[in-house]
């Protein structure tokens, strides 16, 4: 089946209202985003840094995403409590 252009962006931004309703860390990475946007304006960065911070802001929201499914996909791989998949959240937190 082939998917239309209107149907990946509906499963994106599916993805992306789970991720913030289930994860309290990238809620707290939206608000601090914020936080520095508006300091940044405030303050009158310059156009170059400004496109450095909203990539820099684009690379955490990236990483966090990428945390957030591998953690999905090792609860469906291991339901049940392990060491193993303990050790590999950790690791997946921490990058």
């Amino acid at each position: 089946m082939k998917r239309t252009l209107v149907q990946s962006v509906r499963h994106a931004c599916n993805g992306l209202v789970l991720a913030f309703r289930t994860q309290q860390n990238l809620r707290i990475h939206s608000v601090i985003a914020l936080i520095v946007l508006i300091a940044a304006f405030v303050l009158g960065i310059s156009r170059g840094e400004l496109m450095m911070l909203v990539v820099m802001i684009a690379l955490v929201f990236s990483a966090e995403f990428l945390n957030t499914a591998l953690e999905m996909l090792s609860d469906i791989l291991n339901p049940r409590v392990s060491a193993q998949v303990g050790r590999l959240k950790d690791v997946s937190a921490a990058g």
